[in-house]
């Protein structure tokens, strides 16, 4: 298992390290909040241990881009993120 590099900000939800590299690979919503932390943790298979590769983080980006873009205009608003982050967590909390 590779070793982490650097650690995320703490808080609830399980730590999600960096395996190669800076942190700043994963979007700031799916690292800093508790529901983006289940969503990654829970809805990716390789970050389950709480290490995360560049390959992995560049996935759940565009997975959760894509699932919080209700309007499929491109852009995702800040109401988007929390209604997406809310029930993203939430599936995959029921799991």
């Amino acid at each position: 298992m590779a070793r982490p590099t650097e650690r995320w900000r703490p808080g609830p939800g399980p730590p999600i390290a960096a395996a190669h590299g800076p942190s700043r690979h994963l979007d700031d919503w799916l690292k800093e909040t508790p529901e983006g932390r289940a969503i990654v943790t829970l809805g990716f298979s390789d970050a389950a241990g709480g290490v995360i590769s560049a390959e992995t983080a560049d996935r759940a980006n565009i997975w959760f881009r894509r699932y919080a873009d209700s309007n499929h205009d491109m852009t995702i608003t800040d109401p988007e993120i929390r209604t997406a982050l809310v029930a993203a967590a939430s599936r995959y909390s029921r799991r």
